[in-house]
């Protein structure tokens, strides 16, 4: 199966978004509950490093964020 990561950064809260992520079939959503901790990295807007259930991941980003109408 192929996934797709999608992050929204908002500043304020999306009215209807939760009715409507409830709305979707159950075999299409998956629940999970993580602590995550970043380490923020001065001058680096491409590379993150973070650290969950005791793993070390290391997160690059391959291409510049781009802003979509929501």
């Amino acid at each position: 199966m192929r996934t797709c990561e999608i992050r929204w950064f908002l500043k304020t809260p999306l009215s209807g978004i939760a009715g409507w992520l409830e709305d979707l079939e159950a075999d299409r959503i998956t629940t999970e509950t993580r602590t995550d901790s970043y380490l923020f990295l001065p001058g680096r807007k491409d590379l993150g490093v973070k650290i969950r259930e005791g793993r070390l991941e290391i997160k690059y980003r391959t291409a510049p964020p781009w802003p979509r109408q929501i």
